[in-house]
């Protein structure tokens, strides 16, 4: 008694065809022969349980791929936001004040320290870079985390990028700065329109830009048919030109 497979099923399984003599149908086909019937059922045990013991892993391990990926995404993006604002404020207090960029960011630890910040020298001055980034960071989070939540986040992006800016300007200026411990410089009608506009180009356009281009890339991955449909019936396969 002989134990065929097809040829198809040979073809459908998951290995390379170099590796076909040490595949599942392949054996069993072999040991049939013969009237080795129960040798073949021992193998079809054996690799049902080799196929399935990768499975598990693989899922975990994608997972916790797919965390890892977020996290150093989310890191990364808020590291990138949180440069370009930070270069944009030391150039702005350059040119406006003429004095050390230190005190810009003296100027941020000023939150926690108070008048103090400005006579703590280099520290307070690192202290300030690390909030800078910190508050970096965390906006990134937030919209990185809404966006998939709320569908009015995938509107537009220069749309939605312009007016996370200006909700950032006015939870920091209206809302942290006045309980924190900064300083109270007052403000112009030159001064807000500056730095709404500063927020908009370095801040909100650069994280929903790249957020947007981050689900998308991932939406194209789960479900392929979406960003490249297919043929009517279905298929991938390319149209075959006419023949002349």
């Amino acid at each position: 008694m002989r134990l065929m497979l097809p040829l198809k099923h040979v073809a459908a399984q998951p290995y390379p065809m170099w590796l076909i003599p040490f595949s599942e149908p392949f054996w069993i086909n072999r040991c049939s022969e013969g009237g080795h019937i129960q040798n073949s059922a021992r193998l079809i045990l054996l690799f049902e349980n080799l196929h399935r013991r990768p499975t598990h892993m693989t899922i975990e391990s994608t997972s916790a791929t797919g965390a890892d990926q977020r996290l150093s995404f989310m890191l990364l993006t808020g590291l990138m936001v949180g440069t370009l604002d930070g270069t944009a404020a030391i150039l702005d207090f350059i040119l406006s004040y003429r004095g050390s960029p230190l005190v810009e960011f003296q100027y941020i630890a000023g939150g926690i320290l108070g008048v103090n910040t400005f006579t703590g020298g280099l520290p307070t001055a690192l202290l300030g870079i690390a909030l800078h980034y910190f508050i970096a960071i965390s906006w990134t989070v937030l919209f990185f985390l809404s966006y998939p939540r709320m569908k009015v986040l995938r509107a537009h992006w220069f749309l939605v990028g312009a007016l996370y800016a200006v909700f950032i300007w006015v939870v920091m200026n209206l809302v942290v700065r006045p309980l924190s411990l900064v300083p109270h410089i007052p403000w112009t009608t030159f001064k807000v329109f500056k730095s709404a506009a500063i927020l908009v180009l370095v801040v909100g356009l650069p994280i929903v830009f790249t957020v947007k281009k981050y689900y998308a890339s991932r939406e194209s991955l789960l479900n392929p048919r979406a960003a490249h449909p297919g043929n009517e019936d279905g298929s991938y396969e390319r149209e075959k030109p006419p023949v002349p």
